[in-house]
């Protein structure tokens, strides 16, 4: 039995099994005492070698000094084995779910590499990657994506846990842990982190020179139609909060609501016309700049049937909306829909 344990204990673990977190040593000590008394209910799970399921249980079998049974995986796919398994039994949260798809998106990122390398490659993303070697590829956003829905919780709440993890790891390991969510996690990361990872990626320097009261009476004479209706839109009047620069927009909210701090960007278009080339690429790189910051909330199309919200429908990335909606897409109150 002593072999068994020992040699079970110094097994690779799998980068899978890394993904969920441990239990804490009181949960390993009342496993440890369940086992005992009504055995072993799950086998440990090895695979090529290396611990693949059960690293909670064979903590709990060291501990209360007994072997374990051991079955070999035989599929082809541990990956969602592991997941499979861990979301059945385990009782996630939403904010530990978020941070269990952060790790997993790189599992997903180097299959999807190794994917590709048995396949010869692909040459375009690689150029384009040799030439932009700190943006996020397509497939690497695919990746975060499908980690999101095989856990089941949202894209952005992977992406504010992606960035939690960035700014600060200790308290990406609480939300793992289930000590704290993402959302009281945002909430203790302020101050100079967050203003060191603004001026990194410019959005500061954006704001405080480009930044304008766009909802406050208008004294050049050359807005657009749709300038004209945001000055005229009490709920997203400038006394708010709510700012714009001339990006065409970087549209923010500067103070006094809970959602200061957040902001979008966000490209308006008359008469249903679409981005040029040029357009798509500049915001393309702002976009992708921007996306490390938890209080960004992405790049956004809206185009006009005529000229303004009163005058003709409105789309948003494609999707027809209503005026309230815009107003609550403005005033960050719901989620806007992905480019169609």
């Amino acid at each position: 039995m002593a072999t068994l344990l020992t040699s079970l204990s110094k097994l690779k673990i799998h980068p899978a099994a890394e993904i969920f977190p441990m239990l804490s040593d009181v949960e390993i000590r009342d496993l440890a005492k369940d086992i005992t008394e009504r055995g072993l209910q799950n086998h440990i799970v090895t695979y090529e070698g290396q611990l693949l399921d059960g690293r909670n249980r064979l903590a709990a079998c060291i501990l209360a000094g007994i072997e374990p049974t051991v079955t070999e995986y035989e599929g082809d796919n541990p990956v969602d084995f592991v997941i499979s398994a861990n979301l059945r039994r385990r009782q996630l949260g939403p904010s530990q779910r978020a941070a269990v798809a952060v790790d997993l998106e790189s599992v997903f990122a180097v299959e999807a590499k190794e994917r590709m390398s048995r396949g010869g490659g692909d040459r375009k993303s690689l150029n384009w990657r040799f030439l932009n070697p700190n943006q996020t590829t397509v497939r690497e956003r695919q990746s975060r994506e499908q980690a999101a829905s095989v856990v089941g919780c949202s894209g952005k709440l992977v992406s504010d846990a992606k960035a939690i993890k960035k700014i600060n790891p200790e308290a990406f390991e609480r939300i793992r842990n289930g000590e704290i969510t993402v959302h009281a996690a945002m909430k203790e990361i302020r101050g100079d982190e967050i203003k060191e990872l603004r001026a990194k990626i410019g959005v500061t320097n954006i704001i405080r020179q480009g930044g304008s009261s766009m909802t406050k009476p208008n004294v050049t004479g050359k807005d657009s139609d749709f300038g004209n209706w945001l000055r005229h839109e009490p709920q997203l009047d400038s006394s708010k909060g709510f700012r714009a620069t001339d990006l065409d927009l970087l549209w923010y909210c500067a103070d006094g609501l809970d959602t200061a701090g957040c902001y979008m960007l966000i490209e308006e278009k008359c008469r249903m016309r679409e981005m040029d080339t040029w357009q798509a690429r500049r915001f393309q790189i702002l976009d992708e700049n921007c996306k490390a910051d938890p209080y960004y909330r992405g790049f956004h199309l809206i185009q006009f049937e005529a000229t303004n919200p009163t005058d003709g429908k409105t789309f948003w990335n494609h999707h027809e909306i209503t005026v309230e909606d815009l107003i609550d897409y403005l005033a960050f109150r719901k989620t806007p829909p992905k480019k169609a």
